[in-house]
């Protein structure tokens, strides 16, 4: 039996949208990987790094030292970037969706109505 006439176009479309959430999602989870590393080489690595990133952000009632007033900006300036690369992430992967075409997205809803 041979496919629907344009079923081979419309699956070409379908992996070349697949190929590029792929590569969007490879380049901003590499940004997020630099962000961890960044959370672990300035609070510490491991769960007492990571709770004392926490800790700065969501705590405002520490005990005032030197460290901990260094800290704390750092802790705010790296929450801020990862919400930003999260943000952007998100933008690129609805740009892309929105850029699908049409018979892409219909043969996609007739696919799930099938079932």
């Amino acid at each position: 039996m041979d496919p629907k006439p344009g079923f081979q176009d419309q699956k070409k479309v379908g992996l070349d949208y697949h190929s590029e959430v792929q590569k969007i999602e490879a380049r901003y989870n590499e940004r997020l990987a630099k962000f961890e590393a960044a959370v672990k080489e300035i609070f510490g690595d491991g769960e007492a790094g990571e709770s004392r990133y926490r800790h700065m952000l969501n705590d405002r009632g520490y005990i005032p030292t030197p460290e901990t007033e260094r800290l704390a900006p750092l802790a705010a300036r790296l929450d801020n970037k990862k919400k930003e690369i999260e943000s952007e992430k998100e933008a690129a992967l609805k740009a892309i969706e929105a850029s699908k075409p049409p018979e892409a997205k219909r043969r996609e809803e007739i696919i799930i109505e099938e079932i």
